[in-house]
């Protein structure tokens, strides 16, 4: 993977350094242009030759032309450091590194049911890890994807497919970025586009404005043509000149009003119908990639057109072009009636149009977590109620060289007691099973050799803090986790528990038998679950329930005195502890 986007870099950094080459020439063509029409406007007016005059106009197309191809450069100058960007982030991300990658901070909730427990936001976060995302809406849409997967197994079927097909377009999802990235864009600008596309068109349901758009124009240049032949019709030229600002001024509230929604958004809109353009082109394998596709080719065009029309009207910007324009065009009106034919045409199917980019978006990277690990495995979604087995499971974002992999099976079991010894690998094995999960139910691949599962709702308490803005204690806020868990248990959801050494706000025995409580209601109920506990007295559960209940654990060995992990989970409750001994090593007790 490493030497893919080296040679991607190197590859880019050679063309930027050609590009780099070609705009230094046209830089001098330019300058050499530019004299030339200058001094061939000098000569025409001194000798009025018509010789010079057919120069001076070819070397205006000259220059225009060479504007335009120093433009078309420039612009792909940016595209390669684009492309070169990408691929650089991406090798930081190889080698674990995610801090150039936004960590979705804002979606932390720590109410969510799982959310905060498996780091899901924030830094190093399982979100900046994927976020590949280069529209707005696709990082909202990844966010949601990781607090509320698919529900039913067809979806995460569907998504199992979408990702297997681009995961393997490393040119297209590269391309596709490139071009994301290209105009910054702000919430406040869909928001804006939104509000526009809502609102009810005027001018074009106008008669009277309608005709005026095309005859007010021609009345203005016709009479200026005669006002250049004669100077009497000076003041003809003025009336219907003045017609059209009158006109204008009229209506000048509700021109502002639109302008100031749409102003600056061309660029936007444009760089959106590339990316339409490249889905169009591309070719699919997954039924429900081809499926958009269909609508890709119609959007790509209307986008383009928007676009073109949004930066005609930001033209109002330079006063002077605009006075020019609408005094002999009125332009505003020729605008808006554009604008508003568009909306007619496209108003429903707009809101369709961004949610297919948003898709893709994000797909995009989770298709590039695939795509980077090419050992991690689809999972298998189960057709029985109440299932998991993990084959060979490890932490999906945690080096491959520090993954420990272990299997778990739930079939008669419906409850694991996780014993073990601090620092034993208990909660990371939680955060292990919790996060793979999440993938599975996201149509993602997991860290495993294998993972079938049945469709569950994942519920975690590992994390809980207390609240002084809330006024919570500590164990307070766990009592409402569990209540939570118990309230979804209630409207018969299939759930599956992760806990992680619960009730830690009261005394030993206190906590000893709020646990079996606790664990013995929920065998009652309709879930699987993980307790990882320090309490080996929990673990006799199993001999009152020896199908239901399973004792697990993680042990510690000790070598001259120094604690040694093999993180590798075993049958049957702890039998080392370690405390005193950490102790001892940390200078804290003799």
């Amino acid at each position: 993977m490493k030497e893919i986007l080296l040679n991607k870099i190197v590859h880019h950094q050679f063309l930027l350094k050609k590009n780099n080459k070609t705009l230094r020439i046209i830089f001098f063509l330019r300058l050499i242009a530019g004299m030339s029409f200058i001094l061939s406007l000098y000569f025409w007016i001194r000798f009025h030759e018509p010789i010079w005059g057919f120069m001076f106009s070819a070397f205006v197309v000259g220059f225009l032309y060479i504007l335009l191809k120093n433009s078309h450069y420039l612009e792909q100058n940016k595209y390669y450091k684009r492309i070169i960007q990408i691929n650089e982030n991406e090798l930081h991300a190889l080698n674990w590194e995610f801090s150039k990658f936004e960590n979705g901070h804002e979606f932390i909730d720590p109410h969510h049911p799982y959310s905060a427990d498996l780091d899901i936001f924030g830094n190093r976060s399982i979100f900046q890890s994927l976020n590949r995302t280069v529209i707005q809406g696709a990082r909202n849409r990844l966010a949601n994807l990781l607090i509320a997967p698919f529900k039913v197994k067809e979806e995460v079927v569907n998504q199992q497919n979408n990702i297997k097909d681009l995961s393997s377009k490393l040119e297209f999802r590269q391309n596709f970025a490139a071009y994301g990235m290209a105009v910054e864009e702000s919430p406040s600008d869909i928001l804006s586009l939104s509000f526009w596309i809502k609102e009810k068109s005027i001018f074009l349901h106008t008669k009277a404005i309608r005709i005026l758009r095309y005859v007010m124009p021609v009345l203005s240049i016709l009479s200026f043509v005669l006002y250049l032949a004669d100077s009497k019709f000076l003041s003809i030229f003025l009336l219907f000149s003045g017609a059209i600002w009158f006109i204008t001024a009229m209506n000048a509230k509700r021109i502002n009003h639109i302008h100031l929604q749409l102003t600056k958004k061309g660029k936007m809109i444009g760089s959106r119908s590339k990316l339409f353009e490249l889905i169009h082109l591309e070719k699919f394998q997954s039924p429900q990639l081809l499926s958009i596709q269909t609508k890709c080719e119609e959007a790509a065009k209307n986008f383009k057109e928007l676009g073109k029309i949004v930066e005609a009207f930001d033209t109002r910007l330079n006063a002077l072009i605009y006075l020019v324009l609408n005094t002999f065009l009125a332009f505003d009106l020729i605008v808006i009636i554009r604008l508003e034919k568009w909306k007619e045409r496209n108003k429903d199917k707009l809101v369709d149009w961004f949610q297919i980019l948003d898709e893709f978006d994000s797909l995009n990277s989770l298709a590039n977590f695939a795509w980077a690990n090419p050992e991690y495995v689809f999972p298998e979604i189960s057709a029985n109620e109440m299932f998991f087995e993990a084959q060979e499971i490890s932490h999906p974002l945690m080096p491959k060289q520090q993954r420990v992999a272990n299997s778990i099976i739930f079939d008669t079991t419906k409850f694991v007691i996780l014993t073990g010894a601090n620092m034993s690998g208990k909660s990371t094995f939680l955060r292990t099973i919790g996060i793979n999960m999440i993938f599975a139910f996201m149509g993602m691949p997991v860290s495993a050799k294998s993972l079938k599962l049945s469709m569950l709702k994942l519920m975690t308490s590992m994390k809980v803090a207390d609240s002084l803005v809330e006024n919570t204690s500590y164990f307070l806020a766990e009592l409402k986790r569990l209540q939570s868990i118990m309230a979804e248990l209630q409207k018969e959801e299939k759930v599956f528990i992760l806990l992680d050494e619960i009730l830690k706000g009261t005394n030993s025995a206190d906590k000893l038998e709020g646990s079996i409580k606790l664990v013995r209601k929920f065998l009652s109920l309709h879930c699987l679950g993980i307790i990882a506990t320090h309490d080996i007295e929990l673990a006799k559960l199993e001999n009152e329930y020896p199908d239901p209940v399973c004792n697990m654990s993680f042990e510690s060995d000790i070598s001259k005195s120094e604690l040694i992990f093999d993180y590798k989970i075993r049958l049957g409750p702890a039998k080392t502890k370690n405390a005193a001994l950490l102790m001892q090593r940390m200078g804290i007790v003799d």
